[in-house]
């Protein structure tokens, strides 16, 4: 019987785990991803309708402040999630090239 488990399928949970501690290290020292991250935190503490509709998925009603509010906030998750995929780019370069000369690719 042929095996279809890709190495993705067999080791989600670890290579998930991967890129969380990475978004944990990206948190705690770039200060520009962290902005985004204070700026996000700071509209949804101002407008806890915003963060009950965003995060628990409640149906509330909101203020013309309140929907400013989520505009803004969701303005910010987007850059907050373009910063992600822009910041695992280049952390997939660096682990190809230490792949890549761990293969001896870069022959002389």
């Amino acid at each position: 019987m042929k095996e279809s488990h890709t190495f993705y399928e067999n080791n989600r949970g670890d290579f998930l785990g991967y890129i969380e501690s990475y978004l944990l290290d990206l948190q705690q020292n770039d200060t520009n991803y962290n902005s985004l991250i204070n700026n996000i935190e700071r509209i949804l503490d101002i407008y806890p309708n915003v963060r009950k509709v965003l995060d628990d998925k409640e149906e509330k009603e909101l203020s013309k402040k309140e929907i400013t509010g989520l505009i803004e906030v969701l303005c910010l998750m987007e850059q907050q999630k373009d910063f992600e995929k822009e910041a695992m780019f280049f952390r997939g370069m660096k682990e190809a090239y230490f792949l890549f000369e761990r293969l001896n690719i870069f022959k002389d």
